[in-house]
């Protein structure tokens, strides 16, 4: 076998690099890493993608047979020598844990049905010039691509504690005289000097070449050699198409570095992969779900269902229940769904902007403590989730939901529809994660995104306040002037004049997910039988009262009178032996239809026994 690592040698200008900046443009964490990575998968799938992520520790003999084949004592000296730099101390750590526990934590992403490391080794517009050579270029073409900047592949190598990657795959389609698999690594170090030569950081491993003007690099290993490659690092291609990546001493760089020497390498790859199974369901369940082409991820070896993933599966009902939309949303597990304008700006050399629309879906919320509830999950035709608006605040003056935004190709494939694509493509920043006035957008369409993108949260949040205010009811509450509201703070209201009977020690408390309240009820007058109906209303933002919040139970205390219940309304009744009756009761759990997280109040409608059958009485 004769590859092996080729470093490029420092320009004549002599210029150095500490790091490589891509990875600066945005937080290296877990999720990043898991969006950037499955989302370029998704970006150059055949038909159905399948991202397959597993985690190996290599010890003993395993461990010796790879450094074998992956030319390790040439690499290692490459990576001692980048210790002049804060990157570089940072490798030469993890090289030195390596060494003293003798083991290499590798993990492996393998995409299946994409068209592999399309292109030769000089073609400019390839992928695998985008992903195993190039800086910061994008070659995707698609309008409903993922990526547009050439930043995500970075977090490969920020995740490397070696700074290294190795690729093997299976091309769709073969450079003439090539057929597959094709084998290649590369090293993004910091500059360094070894052996009074100075380089500039990156190094590739492969074949060996001469180029015309007398400077070697490394090229791509082809056909059977490069399937011996592949094997020796356990990275073969077999069946579909699609590419492998292996990250080198993998780790996760915003994590802790003070763990306990004899923490398992195993366990803390078997760590990883459980939260990559977490982000990967809560970041591309739309992706997931879509009709055509869906995307499935497989995390050792266990295939991701976001419908059993906890944050993810409201918004999962929320979308397949957009086939049973109702025109009010009234109970637990109602969808409605509102079609909401869109402008996006005028391109620059276009005659007029483009005026379409997005698609909120709302689900109201199973239950007010369910992960995610006032949250909306915007996205486009890419199936990754860009945006995440914050409505709690809303959820819980109102009526607890859960809600999606489908915007561009995910909406429809309209003409405005492909507009709204292509400009919500241009406004994402590097780390995919917002809709911005990016640099691109403004150096492509005239002014006037950010001001959109304003009025689209305005029009959303607008749109959830009528969709999910409490709905009024209407019905006799018994006359007006006997009825007595009181909120449950204890804190009472104002009163009209003095009715048949006066409200004692009202006071109520939210625990065990339901309302207690209690009180006592007495008549103004000796002698005087009374009755009183007795409900939990929910509390608008403006103050009115809107559906019931049922109660469960209900009882009147020491035998000072009757209680029972209605279909979740209550009525107290004086006895003829005392004009006094204390009450203890308690609402149905808030979860469900009655999953109301806002105000309440106590109404009591009182009157005198004698007097419920007159048309006018006053008390």
């Amino acid at each position: 076998m004769s590859a092996r690592w080729i470093f490029d040698a420092l320009p004549p200008s002599g210029a150095r690099r500490g790091d490589d900046p891509a990875q600066h443009a945005f937080r290296p964490d877990l999720a990043t890493f898991v969006r950037e990575v499955i989302q370029n998968a998704n970006d150059q799938a055949l038909g159905a993608p399948i991202v397959a992520f597993r985690g190996l520790v290599l010890r003993g003999p395993e461990l010796a047979a790879f450094r074998r084949a992956i030319d390790w004592s040439a690499l290692a000296e490459h990576l001692r020598s980048t210790s002049a730099t804060r990157t570089g101390a940072r490798i030469g750590a993890a090289l030195a844990e390596i060494d003293r526990r003798d083991e290499l934590p590798l993990l492996c992403i393998e995409d299946r049905h994409t068209v592999g490391l399309l292109g030769g080794e000089d073609d400019e517009q390839s992928h695998f010039r985008a992903l195993c050579k190039d800086t910061l270029f994008s070659h995707k073409r698609a309008a409903g691509a993922g990526g547009s900047y050439g930043l995500g592949k970075s977090v490969l190598w920020a995740f490397s504690g070696l700074r290294t990657v190795l690729f093997a795959s299976r091309l769709s389609e073969h450079p003439a005289g090539r057929t597959s698999p094709r084998v290649i690594g590369r090293a993004e170090l910091p500059s360094h000097q070894l052996g009074g030569e100075g380089f500039v950081g990156s190094g590739w491993f492969g074949r060996p070449a001469t180029l015309p003007d007398g400077r070697a690099r490394a090229e791509s290993v082809w056909g059977a050699e490069a399937a011996g490659f592949a094997r020796a690092l356990g990275i073969a291609r077999e069946g579909p198409t699609g590419t492998s990546i292996l990250v080198i001493g993998v780790r996760d760089p915003t994590a802790d570095t003070d763990d306990d020497d004899d923490t398992d390498g195993a366990r803390t790859i078997a760590a990883m992969l459980s939260r990559i199974h977490g982000h990967a369901a809560g970041e591309f369940w739309p992706a997931m779900l879509r009709e055509a082409s869906p995307l499935a991820v497989e995390v050792d070896g266990r295939r991701v269902d976001p419908l059993l993933d906890a944050a993810a599966a409201p918004f999962v009902e929320c979308l397949r229940g957009r086939a049973k939309v109702v025109d009010q949303a009234r109970d637990d597990g109602d969808i409605v769904i509102r079609e909401i304008p869109f402008e996006v700006p005028r391109r620059r050399g276009d005659k007029h902007a483009t005026v379409g629309k997005v698609e909120l879906v709302v689900r109201l919320a199973d239950a007010p403590d369910r992960p995610g509830v006032g949250k909306i999950a915007a996205y486009r035709g890419a199936g990754m989730i860009v945006r995440r608006w914050d409505a709690s605040r809303l959820a819980a003056t109102l009526r607890p939901f859960h809600a999606i935004l489908r915007c561009g190709l995910a909406h429809g494939s309209a003409e405005s529809d492909d507009a709204i694509e292509r400009f919500l493509r241009a406004a994402e920043p590097p780390g995919h994660d917002d809709w911005i006035a990016t640099p691109t957008v403004k150096d492509e369409y005239v002014r006037g995104a950010q001001a959109e993108f304003a009025r689209l949260h305005d029009r959303v949040m607008g749109t959830l306040r009528e969709l999910l205010a409490p709905s009024s009811r209407t019905g006799v509450r018994g006359p007006e002037r006997l009825r007595k509201r009181l909120a449950l703070t204890g804190k009472g209201t104002k009163r009209s004049a003095p009715g048949p009977v006066a409200f004692h020690s009202i006071d109520a408390a939210l625990h065990d997910g339901r309302w207690h309240f209690e009180g006592q009820i007495r008549a103004r007058r000796e002698g005087v039988q009374w009755a009183a109906h007795v409900a939990v209303r929910q509390v608008g933002e403006d103050g009115t009262l809107g559906d019931d919040v049922p109660i469960a139970a209900i009882e009147a205390l020491e035998h000072s009178g009757e209680a029972r219940l209605d279909r979740g309304r209550a009525e107290l009744r004086s006895s003829t032996q005392a004009s006094m009756v204390a009450f203890r009761g308690s609402t149905v759990p808030l979860r469900g239809a009655h999953a109301w997280t806002g105000e309440v109040a106590l109404e009591l409608v009182a009157a005198e026994l004698e007097s419920l059958g007159r048309e006018a009485v006053d008390p």
